[in-house]
Protein backbone atom coordinates (compact mmCIF):
# COMPACT_ATOMS: atom_id res chain seq x y z
CA UNK A 1 0.00 0.00 0.00
CA UNK A 2 2.66 2.67 1.03
CA UNK A 3 4.32 2.09 -2.43
CA UNK A 4 1.07 2.39 -4.08
CA UNK A 5 0.66 5.21 -2.38
CA UNK A 6 4.39 7.15 -3.14
CA UNK A 7 3.76 5.78 -6.78
CA UNK A 8 7.28 3.97 -6.76
CA UNK A 9 7.11 1.76 -9.92
CA UNK A 10 8.76 -0.98 -8.30
CA UNK A 11 8.61 -3.19 -10.83
CA UNK A 12 10.76 -1.36 -13.70
CA UNK A 13 7.20 -1.27 -16.40
CA UNK A 14 8.32 -0.53 -19.89
CA UNK A 15 8.69 3.26 -19.58
CA UNK A 16 9.32 5.50 -22.77
CA UNK A 17 11.59 8.40 -23.97
CA UNK A 18 10.51 10.98 -26.23
CA UNK A 19 13.51 13.12 -27.99
CA UNK A 20 14.42 14.50 -31.08
CA UNK A 21 16.89 13.42 -33.14
CA UNK A 22 19.99 15.70 -31.77
CA UNK A 23 18.88 13.98 -28.51
CA UNK A 24 19.39 10.46 -29.83
CA UNK A 25 22.41 11.08 -30.89
CA UNK A 26 23.72 12.25 -27.63
CA UNK A 27 22.21 9.17 -25.92
CA UNK A 28 24.13 7.09 -28.12
CA UNK A 29 27.53 8.89 -27.95
CA UNK A 30 27.17 9.39 -24.62
CA UNK A 31 25.94 5.92 -23.32
CA UNK A 32 23.27 7.75 -20.90
CA UNK A 33 20.55 9.61 -20.51
CA UNK A 34 20.96 13.44 -19.17
CA UNK A 35 19.07 14.27 -15.74
CA UNK A 36 18.31 18.28 -15.13
CA UNK A 37 18.35 20.43 -12.37
CA UNK A 38 14.94 20.81 -11.33
CA UNK A 39 14.88 24.34 -10.72
CA UNK A 40 15.94 25.03 -14.75
CA UNK A 41 13.29 22.49 -16.28
CA UNK A 42 11.16 23.75 -18.59
CA UNK A 43 8.07 23.85 -16.45
CA UNK A 44 8.53 26.64 -13.45
CA UNK A 45 4.98 26.07 -11.92
CA UNK A 46 6.21 22.26 -11.11
CA UNK A 47 8.15 23.52 -8.07
CA UNK A 48 5.65 25.83 -7.01
CA UNK A 49 2.43 23.73 -7.33
CA UNK A 50 4.40 21.05 -4.78
CA UNK A 51 5.52 23.72 -2.60
CA UNK A 52 1.91 25.58 -2.29
CA UNK A 53 0.29 22.51 -1.44
CA UNK A 54 3.35 21.03 0.81
CA UNK A 55 2.91 24.56 3.06
CA UNK A 56 -0.86 24.39 3.21
CA UNK A 57 -0.32 20.75 4.79
CA UNK A 58 2.20 21.59 7.33
CA UNK A 59 -0.18 24.60 8.30
CA UNK A 60 -2.88 22.13 8.42
CA UNK A 61 -1.35 19.69 10.37
CA UNK A 62 0.56 22.02 13.24
CA UNK A 63 -2.73 23.65 14.09
CA UNK A 64 -4.39 20.11 14.94
CA UNK A 65 -1.38 18.72 16.25
CA UNK A 66 -1.55 17.75 19.87
CA UNK A 67 2.28 17.93 20.37
CA UNK A 68 3.53 21.32 20.85
CA UNK A 69 7.14 20.50 20.37
CA UNK A 70 6.23 18.58 16.95
CA UNK A 71 4.01 21.34 15.88
CA UNK A 72 6.94 23.67 16.04
CA UNK A 73 8.67 21.32 13.80
CA UNK A 74 5.86 21.60 11.28
CA UNK A 75 6.19 25.47 11.58
CA UNK A 76 9.83 25.50 11.11
CA UNK A 77 9.25 23.07 7.94
CA UNK A 78 6.78 25.04 6.57
CA UNK A 79 9.18 28.33 6.58
CA UNK A 80 11.90 26.17 5.05
CA UNK A 81 9.91 25.17 2.45
CA UNK A 82 8.90 28.80 1.42
CA UNK A 83 12.42 29.71 0.97
CA UNK A 84 14.00 28.35 -2.24
CA UNK A 85 17.03 26.63 -2.24
CA UNK A 86 20.20 27.16 -3.08
CA UNK A 87 20.41 23.66 -4.79
CA UNK A 88 18.41 21.10 -6.74
CA UNK A 89 17.94 17.72 -7.79
CA UNK A 90 18.73 16.22 -10.81
CA UNK A 91 15.93 14.67 -12.77
CA UNK A 92 15.41 12.20 -16.00
CA UNK A 93 12.05 12.16 -17.28
CA UNK A 94 10.31 9.02 -19.01
CA UNK A 95 6.70 8.49 -19.89
CA UNK A 96 4.73 5.26 -19.28
CA UNK A 97 1.90 6.60 -22.59
CA UNK A 98 3.60 4.33 -25.28
CA UNK A 99 1.98 6.99 -28.12
CA UNK A 100 1.01 10.63 -26.69
CA UNK A 101 0.47 13.39 -29.31
CA UNK A 102 1.26 15.92 -26.82
CA UNK A 103 4.74 14.44 -26.40
CA UNK A 104 5.33 13.79 -29.82
CA UNK A 105 4.91 17.56 -30.16
CA UNK A 106 6.30 18.71 -26.92
CA UNK A 107 9.48 17.04 -26.67
CA UNK A 108 10.13 15.00 -30.56
CA UNK A 109 8.86 16.88 -33.21
CA UNK A 110 10.53 15.39 -35.69
CA UNK A 111 12.28 12.81 -33.69
CA UNK A 112 11.37 9.47 -32.02
CA UNK A 113 9.93 8.08 -28.59
CA UNK A 114 12.59 5.41 -27.55
CA UNK A 115 11.32 2.42 -25.45
CA UNK A 116 13.27 1.18 -22.48
CA UNK A 117 12.38 -1.93 -20.72
CA UNK A 118 13.82 -5.31 -20.82
CA UNK A 119 13.10 -7.79 -23.53
CA UNK A 120 13.74 -10.97 -21.21
CA UNK A 121 14.00 -12.38 -17.42
CA UNK A 122 17.46 -13.48 -17.81
CA UNK A 123 18.40 -9.51 -19.08
CA UNK A 124 19.89 -7.18 -16.21
CA UNK A 125 17.08 -4.84 -15.02
CA UNK A 126 16.73 -1.48 -16.70
CA UNK A 127 16.48 0.49 -13.59
CA UNK A 128 18.58 -0.68 -10.21
CA UNK A 129 18.02 1.23 -6.65
CA UNK A 130 17.75 2.10 -3.85
CA UNK A 131 18.55 5.58 -5.73
CA UNK A 132 17.49 5.00 -9.86
CA UNK A 133 14.21 3.14 -9.05
CA UNK A 134 11.25 5.81 -11.16
CA UNK A 135 8.26 6.76 -9.22
CA UNK A 136 5.72 8.00 -11.23
CA UNK A 137 4.51 11.89 -11.06
CA UNK A 138 1.29 12.39 -9.15
CA UNK A 139 -1.38 15.07 -11.41
CA UNK A 140 -4.93 15.46 -8.68
CA UNK A 141 -4.38 17.14 -5.05
CA UNK A 142 -5.68 14.22 -3.18
CA UNK A 143 -3.47 11.88 -3.79
CA UNK A 144 -0.58 14.40 -3.73
CA UNK A 145 -2.21 15.65 -0.05
CA UNK A 146 -2.38 11.66 1.11
CA UNK A 147 0.99 11.47 0.37
CA UNK A 148 2.28 14.17 2.32
CA UNK A 149 0.59 13.51 5.33
CA UNK A 150 1.73 9.95 5.27
CA UNK A 151 5.55 11.37 5.26
CA UNK A 152 4.54 13.61 8.63
CA UNK A 153 2.91 11.25 10.29
CA UNK A 154 5.74 8.71 10.04
CA UNK A 155 7.82 11.44 11.70
CA UNK A 156 5.20 12.55 13.91
CA UNK A 157 5.03 8.81 15.15
CA UNK A 158 8.88 8.63 15.22
CA UNK A 159 9.19 11.67 17.48
CA UNK A 160 6.65 10.59 19.85
CA UNK A 161 8.46 7.41 20.37
CA UNK A 162 11.38 9.55 20.64
CA UNK A 163 9.95 11.23 23.12
CA UNK A 164 8.77 8.72 24.73
CA UNK A 165 12.11 6.78 25.03
CA UNK A 166 13.84 10.03 26.65
CA UNK A 167 11.86 11.92 28.64
CA UNK A 168 14.19 13.75 30.48
CA UNK A 169 17.59 13.41 28.44
CA UNK A 170 16.51 14.63 25.29
CA UNK A 171 19.16 15.81 23.39
CA UNK A 172 19.00 20.22 22.19
CA UNK A 173 19.67 19.32 18.78
CA UNK A 174 16.93 16.36 18.15
CA UNK A 175 14.55 19.00 17.14
CA UNK A 176 16.07 20.51 14.87
CA UNK A 177 17.44 17.02 12.98
CA UNK A 178 13.87 16.40 12.80
CA UNK A 179 13.24 19.93 11.12
CA UNK A 180 16.21 19.10 8.72
CA UNK A 181 14.81 15.25 7.79
CA UNK A 182 11.36 16.47 7.70
CA UNK A 183 11.97 19.64 5.11
CA UNK A 184 14.59 16.69 2.97
CA UNK A 185 11.46 14.18 2.92
CA UNK A 186 8.95 16.56 1.87
CA UNK A 187 10.92 18.55 -0.47
CA UNK A 188 12.17 15.60 -2.38
CA UNK A 189 8.54 14.12 -2.39
CA UNK A 190 6.53 16.88 -3.83
CA UNK A 191 9.25 17.22 -6.56
CA UNK A 192 6.79 13.82 -8.08
CA UNK A 193 4.08 16.79 -8.22
CA UNK A 194 2.85 18.33 -11.15
CA UNK A 195 -0.43 20.09 -12.34
CA UNK A 196 -3.30 18.11 -13.47
CA UNK A 197 -3.43 19.42 -17.26
CA UNK A 198 0.06 17.61 -17.61
CA UNK A 199 -1.83 14.20 -16.67
CA UNK A 200 -1.64 12.46 -20.56
CA UNK A 201 2.16 12.36 -20.57
CA UNK A 202 1.72 9.86 -17.86
CA UNK A 203 5.25 10.93 -16.63
CA UNK A 204 7.47 8.99 -14.41
CA UNK A 205 10.65 10.48 -13.01
CA UNK A 206 14.06 9.45 -11.60
CA UNK A 207 15.50 11.79 -8.78
CA UNK A 208 18.79 12.05 -8.10
CA UNK A 209 20.77 14.06 -5.89
CA UNK A 210 24.12 16.21 -6.71
CA UNK A 211 26.39 13.35 -4.27
CA UNK A 212 24.79 10.46 -6.05
CA UNK A 213 25.81 11.99 -9.40
CA UNK A 214 29.39 12.60 -8.34
CA UNK A 215 29.89 9.51 -6.76
CA UNK A 216 28.40 7.35 -9.10
CA UNK A 217 26.97 8.41 -12.12
CA UNK A 218 29.86 10.46 -13.83
CA UNK A 219 29.91 13.06 -12.60
CA UNK A 220 28.32 16.76 -13.47
CA UNK A 221 28.15 18.55 -16.60
CA UNK A 222 26.92 21.17 -18.41
CA UNK A 223 25.22 21.75 -21.53
CA UNK A 224 23.78 25.30 -23.47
Amino acid sequence: RRARRQSVLTLSPELYHYTSIAGLKGIIEENGLWASDNRFMNDAEESWNGIRLARNVLQHKAKRSRDAAFASILRSVDELIAVPRHYGHLVACFSTARDDLGQWRGYAAGGVCLRLGQRAEEEAPLFFGPEHIPFKAIYRDLPKRLLLLSVIRDFEREYALDRAAMPVDWPRDHDEEYTSALHSKISFSILGFKDQAFENEAEARIVLSYEQVDRHDGGLKFRV
